[in-house]
């Protein structure tokens, strides 16, 4: 019935609110789209980073945009593999889980991390490894609108909490 953008009717969102859960946390229901650019391009996985590039989300001192901005002043084009190797928060997208994945789906559905990579000691500035990463957030464009994925562990607490709450009320 009287459901917000993210299938939450007033009532149910009174009742976690009640619950002492803060409902604009969970609900990263945070929206961005770019309907002009949708227009103008074609969605899909060499363009689907560009397109997030233009999104509140992006982080515009990240490594892929200094690579970008390096490139776009030298001319040259940035080697994705020598972004890899270098310390510092940059964004990837996930790669499909399946190689033969080529679904309606897969051509819709797109997962982007955003990671902080680590200078490691252990390995020389000459090596062609991978540096250690962490994720710090994933963000999933789905038919061109982007959305900040939960984090588990929030996403966890507030089930229970939102279960505890209704087991007291029963």
């Amino acid at each position: 019935g009287n459901a917000d953008a993210n299938g939450v009717s007033k009532e149910d969102g009174a009742t976690v609110a009640a619950a002492g859960v803060d409902v604009e946390e969970i609900q990263t229901g945070k929206v961005w789209r770019d309907d002009r650019w949708l227009m103008e391009n074609h969605l899909n996985r060499e363009t689907v980073l560009d397109y997030f590039a233009l999104s509140d989300w992006y982080d515009n001192t990240c490594l892929t945009a200094y690579c970008k901005m390096q490139s776009q002043l030298s001319g040259l084009q940035m080697d994705t593999q020598v972004l890899e190797r270098m310390p510092g928060i940059d964004y990837e997208l996930v790669p499909l889980a399946d190689k033969s994945q080529a679904s309606l789906l897969a051509s819709r559905l797109f997962v982007i991390d955003k990671v902080k990579r680590f200078k490691d000691p252990a390995i020389p500035s000459s090596s062609n490894k991978k540096l250690p990463q962490v994720r710090l957030a994933s963000y999933y464009v789905l038919d061109g609108s982007v959305f900040m994925c939960p984090a588990l562990q929030k996403l966890l607490s507030t089930k229970i909490l939102t279960i505890s709450h209704f087991i007291k009320q029963s």
